[in-house]
């Protein structure tokens, strides 16, 4: 009868073990930091004009997906002209 019951508490013991070791990794990984993957992208420009002037008309939104070279805004540019103008008289 004793040589059943040891082997039947070594088992007992190890389960406990096990299920203790389960339950202290389990609580490490929810006080952990969050798995996962995934792709995070951004970009920002600053844009700027070689030719000071107001802005006459908006082409775009913000966040809108614009292509290189495209035409973002136009500018009015009558005081431009007209100091170049003055400065060819």
């Amino acid at each position: 009868m004793k040589r059943r019951v040891i082997p039947v508490v070594l088992i007992l013991l190890a389960m406990v073990g096990l299920l203790g070791w389960r339950i202290w990794q389990q609580r490490a990984e929810l006080n952990g930091p969050a798995g996962g993957s995934g792709v995070i992208e951004g970009r920002e420009l600053r844009l700027s004009s070689r030719v000071g002037g107001r802005i006459e008309e908006i082409m775009v939104k913000e966040g809108q997906q614009v292509a290189a070279g495209a035409i973002v805004l136009r500018l009015d540019c009558i005081e431009p002209k007209a100091a170049l103008a003055e400065a060819d008289a």
